[in-house]
C-alpha cells in the first residue's frame, strides 16, 4: 500500500511540475499541493521506517512551507525546478529498490545539502520582507489574550450545541478544545461547558456523561453550523438547536462579565489551512434534535485530510514550542497548553503505534497474505491441470470424430459394393435361367435326335442282307 500510494503521489507531483514549468513558476495552488504531497510522503515513509525518503521529503517540505507562508518575491525558479525533479527522481529510485528488495541505505547527503543551501538562500534573499511582515503581525496580535481590546459584535443567529464523542476515543477535553479553536474563525462570542477543559483532565469524564455544550452567536446559517460540527472527529451524537431569543445566551454573558473573564483573542501563530470549508446542505429542517454519525467503510478523502491535519499539528507544535522568541519567558499557561498538545503530537507514541502496526502486519497479516498467495498459486496449478485435461479431451474427441467419419465412409463403400454384388447376382441368376432353358432345348433336341437315330437304325436293319 505504501509503494502504491507513493507512486500515485509522485505521478501527481510530476503533473504539477510539468504544468508549472509552462508558466515558469509555481502558483499558490501548486505550492500547497507540493507541500501536502511532501508532507504525506514524509509521514508515511517515516511510519514504514524508510528514513532517507522521510528526511528528503521533510527538507523539500520545509522549502515549500516557507514559500507558502511568506510572500517571497526573489525566487530562483529554475534552481527550484531542478531540486524538485531531483527529489522526485530520488524517491522513485528508492521505491524501485524497495520493490526489488534491494538495499536502500544509500545516504542522500548531497541532495540534502543542496536543499538546505537553497532554503538558506531563499530566506536570505527574502529576509527583509519576512522581518517586516513579522513585525506587522506582532503589532497586530501581540498577546494571545487581550480583554481590553474586545469590541462587541452583533451576530444574526444564536445556537446551542451539545456534542458527544465516541466511547473509548479518550482525551475528550483536547477534542473539545479543538472545536473551540476552530469556532474562533467564525465568531468571538461563545461560551462552553465545562470551562476548564485545558487545565482539568477530570473534565473528560464530565464530557463523557453530559456532553460538551457550546453557546455561540454567529452569522452562519443552521445548515453551515450543522455541517461544521459534523466534521468533528470521533463524533457520536450532535444536538444542535437555534435559540429563538437571547435570554438563555444573555444569562451566560452576564455571568462572564460579572466574573471578569477574558476572551481568547486571535491566534498570532500562522496555521496553514488545509482545505476550503465545503458548504453542505443538510436539509431545511431546523428541528433536528440529534444526529448520529456512524461509518462502516473508510472515506479515503477524509483519511487523507486527517493525515494532513496530524502532520500540520506536529509542524505547528514544533514551530510554537521551539520559537526562539519564547526562550526565557515564564509562561505557565502556555506550557500547560504545550504539554496538552504534546499528548497528541508525541512522536515517540506515534512511532510506538507504528511499530505495533508493523508488528501486527508481520505477525497476523503477512501469514494470511502468504497463505492467500499459496492458495492462489494452487488455484493456478489446478487451473493449468484442468486446462490441460480439457485440451486432451478435446483432442481425443476430435480423433473419435475422425474415426467415426472414416467408419461411415467405409460403411457407405461396403453398401455400394453389396449393392453392386446384388445387381451382379441378379444378372447371373437371369443368365443361369437362360442357360437352363437352352440346356432343356438341347436335351429335347438330343432326345429327338436319338429317337430319329433309333428309327434310322430300324430302317437300316431292314436293308441288311
Amino acid at each position: 500500500m505504501f509503494i502504491f500510494e507513493t507512486i500515485q503521489l509522485i505521478e501527481q507531483l510530476e503533473q504539477i511540475i510539468l504544468a508549472s514549468e509552462k508558466v515558469n513558476g509555481f502558483d499558490l495552488h501548486a505550492i500547497n499541493e507540493i507541500f501536502r504531497t511532501m508532507h504525506t510522503i514524509k509521514g508515511s515513509s517515516a511510519m514504514m521506517i524508510f528514513n532517507n525518503i522521510s528526511t528528503v521529503s521533510h527538507s523539500m517540505e520545509d522549502i515549500f512551507y516557507f514559500l507558502r507562508e511568506e510572500n517571497s518575491e526573489n525566487i530562483e525558479w529554475p534552481k527550484l525546478f531542478d531540486l524538485v525533479l531531483e527529489v522526485v527522481d530520488y524517491i522513485k529510485d528508492e521505491i524501485n529498490k524497495i520493490k526489488n528488495g534491494d538495499d536502500t541505505a544509500t545516504s542522500p547527503e548531497k541532495l540534502l545539502e543542496e536543499l538546505k543551501n537553497y532554503l538558506f538562500s531563499l530566506k536570505s534573499q527574502n529576509k527583509s520582507t519576512s522581518i517586516e511582515q513579522g513585525k506587522q503581525t506582532e503589532e497586530k496580535t501581540q498577546n494571545y489574550i487581550d480583554p481590553d481590546k474586545i469590541t462587541p459584535n452583533h451576530y444574526q443567529y444564536a445556537y446551542k450545541a451539545t456534542i458527544f464523542f465516541d466511547e473509548g476515543c479518550e482525551m475528550e477535553n483536547i477534542r473539545a478544545y479543538t472545536i473551540i479553536h476552530n469556532i474562533k474563525d467564525m465568531t468571538d462570542d461563545y461560551y462552553f461547558f465545562p470551562e476548564d477543559i485545558m487545565d482539568n483532565d477530570d473534565t473528560c469524564e464530565q464530557i463523557r456523561k453530559e456532553g460538551f455544550t457550546i453557546y455561540l452567536k454567529t452569522d452562519k446559517s443552521y445548515e453551515e453550523m450543522h455541517a461544521f460540527f459534523m466534521k468533528t472527529i470521533f463524533l457520536r451524537d450532535l444536538e444542535l438547536k437555534e435559540l429563538e431569543n437571547d435570554d438563555e445566551f444573555k444569562r451566560f454573558s452576564k455571568t462572564k462579565e460579572a466574573e471578569g473573564s477574558i476572551v481568547l483573542a486571535s491566534d498570532p501563530v500562522k496555521t496553514p489551512k488545509l482545505v476550503d470549508e465545503e458548504k453542505v446542505d443538510n436539509g431545511k429542517d431546523r428541528q433536528v434534535a440529534a444526529t448520529t454519525q456512524s461509518f462502516i467503510s473508510v472515506n479515503v478523502t477524509k483519511l487523507d485530510q486527517l493525515m494532513d491535519l496530524v502532520g500540520e499539528m506536529v509542524v505547528a507544535e514544533a514551530m510554537v514550542i521551539q520559537n526562539p522568541d519564547l526562550q526565557g519567558l515564564e509562561l505557565d499557561n502556555f506550557h500547560k497548553a504545550a504539554r496538552q498538545l504534546n499528548k497528541i503530537t508525541n512522536v515517540e507514541k506515534l512511532t510506538s503505534n507504528a511499530e505495533e502496526i508493523l508488528k501486527f502486519i508481520d505477525e497476523k497479516v503477512s501469514p494470511d497474505y502468504d497463505m492467500l498467495e499459496q492458495t492462489g498459486e494452487q488455484y493456478d496449478q489446478d487451473a493449468h491441470f484442468v486446462k490441460t485435461l480439457t485440451e486432451d479431451f478435446a483432442t481425443a474427441a476430435s480423433q473419435i470424430a475422425d474415426s467415426i467419419e472414416s467408419i461411415v465412409k467405409s460403411i457407405e463403400q461396403v453398401a455400394a459394393t453389396v449393392e453392386e454384388a446384388n445387381a451382379s447376382s441378379q444378372e447371373i441368376s437371369s443368365n443361369a435361367s437362360e442357360s437352363t432353358r437352352a440346356l432343356e432345348e438341347v436335351a429335347k433336341t438330343a432326345q429327338s435326335q436319338a429317337e430319329m437315330a433309333e428309327k434310322l437304325m430300324h430302317l437300316v436293319e431292314k436293308f441288311r442282307v
